[in-house]
């Protein structure tokens, strides 16, 4: 009975809801007329964001074409009630999030001939979820629609090359707003505007989204079926059930985390935006104020102001090692010099990968920075003052380096904080030229351009089979802790050098985060036994031979030899011991915090004064040295290391050679030498040291 009385109470309350929402076009959040074909809805920190429902459809059209209209009139519907009603759950930005998904079920409608949402069959919604599944490009069926658009352009004797990649894509039918996320499809155009010809087509591999990604476009989708079907045009109840849930599960991605960054990639990366932000940018930001510096004077002045100001801007060896193009544009037949756009992609970019990277900050953390985020000095440290939204939900302090620094205040100089009016003081918020108005910072479009701006065609080639999202870079963070002393960082060592990783750690580690340094320090050991496996690194120390001996002991077991077995029986290795190598400046660690280990391992004898353990309770290398390790029996090197190792048993014999020594010390340096020597001569052949 109870139940009976539950369920007529709610579908009273929802008949309620309906009458009122017919009648509900107006709301404190939406700041014009609900008749007009884009909204203005407040969001967050009164941040105002565009909703446009007149996007582009396949045929051509715009969504407000009387073809496609009743469709855009019930997308506006489902969009409002999802906040009409006062629901605090629903922001701005989720609010911009479900208009965005509705329109993709709209545009994917037509595009298989759809024309009503009531006309979607049992299996119909099944389809657009699974074709979800695969993400925009896939959905949108882009690369299909651009190759038709091109081969029609090339049929009617005109060339490519007169094209626009953004005009070829209008041209398809595709929406020109969501041309950023289609990063196949627009490689594949500008191949072919490059060849002047319609080129072979890329074949890409699908990339599944996660469960909750592809869950939140079911949600979206089932506010259609939630509206007024006497007055919009609405979903069926047939083609809604909760099997679509279970349907979002079964073709989403198994592992729903965010994908790494392979670590050539973000090494790369990183690198590049150390250079922005150290060198680069300073040099940018001086052209840009005296760029709009000379705006005062006449148009006469101003030509050979700019003429001159351009031959300067090139003569700076900073700038001459950077592709021209990037800061030039051709306006009748001239060229001229741009360096403010730029400045607001390439360099407010570096900015946000050095903060975000460096501080293990997420993405609206990093966003809603203001005028003096940053406080502290060289001798005490440097702070980093951020809203902490998923956990704390209120400001903290994180440290932060030198170069986090920088990053702030050159976003600080550009946005002009201190000479806008009002509350606004956020440093992503660029002035326009005008200065009416502001320019928001585009994270997810900077990030697709930002990687090719400073690299040669060799490290493009490292960029082209990975996709950017700014879901990524706290990762980064996590790569860099974990592989930090792996190959030949250049510029980047000498950065993270001077940076406490260990110190930021304790003050950002949360669930997130320790779940993705788990999975890089998985990927590192992981790595390194493939390694051993492959015979690529030559591993020395007494757990390298362990390790060595191991991996034998596997080829051994296989009957029918196969490499994909062999990479198995690893991966089940690693799990069953419970290894975790941990990188150190003189090769890895694989000791964990388990009490057996500590008992072992060669650091946390009670001979060693200095012995420490990190924050997870396995030895850290901070508290021990080369000549302890060189004895530990969870030690492991290989060649990579081999020049540190050289190098250090070299400084010892010089001590040794010195004339200050106390009897005492000359014989504690001794001992250390000869295991040095020994470990040298083991691991790498006759040693060098004398």
């Amino acid at each position: 009975m109870k139940n009976i009385n539950a369920k007529r109470k709610n579908s009273s309350e929802k008949e309620l809801h309906l009458i009122i929402a017919k009648k509900m076009t107006t709301a404190a959040w939406l700041l014009n007329d609900y008749s007009n074909d884009f909204w203005l809805v407040k969001a967050a920190n009164n941040e105002i964001l565009k909703i446009d429902f007149d996007m582009t459809m396949p045929d051509g059209k715009l969504h407000s074409h009387f073809s496609h209209h009743h469709r855009m009139e019930s997308i506006k519907r489902a969009t409002f009630d999802a906040r009409g009603f006062g629901n605090e759950k629903i922001d701005g930005y989720a609010q911009y999030s479900i208009a965005r998904d509705l329109m993709l079920l709209s545009y994917w409608s037509a595009l298989n001939h759809i024309m009503h949402f009531s006309d979607f069959g049992d299996e119909t919604a099944a389809d657009f979820i699974r074709a979800s599944s695969y993400g925009i490009e896939f959905l949108t069926g882009s690369l299909d629609r651009v190759e038709a658009t091109m081969k029609k352009i090339v049929e009617n004797g005109r060339k490519l090359s007169d094209y626009k990649r953004s005009g070829i894509g209008a041209a398809a039918g595709l929406n020109t707003s969501w041309m950023t996320k289609f990063l196949h499809t627009n490689r594949y155009v500008d191949a072919c505007i490059a060849a002047d010809q319609v080129v072979e087509r890329p074949e890409p591999e699908k990339q599944q989204l996660s469960v909750s990604a592809v869950n939140r476009r079911v949600a979206s989708i089932e506010r259609l079926w939630e509206i007024d079907g006497k007055e919009n045009d609405t979903l069926p109840s047939s083609a809604f059930s909760d099997e679509l849930y279970g349907l979002a599960k079964a073709v989403s991605k198994v592992n729903g985390h965010t994908k790494s960054i392979p670590v050539d990639v973000a090494f790369h990366l990183v690198r590049n935006a150390i250079e922005w932000v150290s060198s680069i940018g300073p040099v940018l930001l001086d052209f840009e104020e005296k760029a709009r510096a000379g705006l005062a004077l006449g148009s006469y002045q101003f030509g050979k102001f700019s003429e001159k100001l351009k031959e300067e801007f090139f003569s700076r060896p900073e700038i001459q090692k950077l592709p021209r193009e990037i800061f030039v544009f051709m306006r009748d037949g001239y060229e001229v010099l741009n360096v403010r756009g730029p400045c607001f992609t390439h360099l407010a970019a570096a900015c946000y990968v050095i903060i975000v990277t460096f501080t293990a900050r997420r993405k609206q953390e990093v966003l809603k920075l203001r005028e003096g985020a940053v406080s502290g000095n060289e001798i005490d440290g440097w702070w980093l003052h951020s809203i902490i939204e998923k956990t704390l939900q209120r400001e903290d302090s994180t440290p932060c380096s030198d170069l986090v620094v920088k990053a702030v205040k050159l976003l600080e100089r550009m946005s002009k904080v201190e000479e806008r009016d009002g509350s606004d003081k956020c440093i992503f918020h660029f002035p326009l030229v005008s200065g009416e108005g502001i320019r928001k910072f585009s994270v997810d479009t900077s990030l697709r351009k930002f990687p090719y701006v400073t690299v040669s065609p060799q490290e493009a080639e490292v960029y082209n089979s990975w996709s950017f999202s700014s879901h990524q870079f706290r990762r980064l963070f996590a790569i860099l802790f974990v592989w930090r002393y792996e190959g030949d960082l250049g510029a980047l060592s000498y950065h993270l050098r001077h940076f406490n990783l260990k110190m930021t750690l304790k003050y950002v580690l949360d669930d997130e985060l320790n779940k993705m340094l788990g999975e890089e320090f998985h990927s590192l050991t992981v790595s390194k036994m493939q390694a051993i496996a492959n015979e690529t690194i030559a591993p020395a120390g007494i757990l390298g031979k362990a390790l060595a001996r191991a991996i034998e002991k596997m080829r051994r077991e296989i009957v029918l030899f196969d490499e994909n077995d062999l990479e198995q029986k690893i991966e089940r290795y690693i799990d069953d011991k419970g290894l975790r190598l941990k990188a150190t400046p003189w090769g890895y660690c694989g000791a964990s915090g388990r009490p057996s280990n500590i008992r072992r391992a060669a650091c946390q004898k009670e001979s060693n004064m200095s012995r420490k353990l990190s924050e997870d309770g396995s030895p850290d290398e901070t508290g021990s040295d080369e000549s302890t390790c060189a004895r530990c029996f969870f030690h492991l090197t290989d060649q990579s290391r081999e020049a540190h190792w050289r190098e250090y048993g070299n400084r010892m014999e010089d001590s040794l050679n010195g004339t200050n020594l106390s009897p005492r010390m000359r014989e504690h340096i001794s001992a250390r030498a000869r295991v040095i020597k020994i470990f040298v001569q083991n691991s790498f052949g006759k040693s060098e040291v004398v």
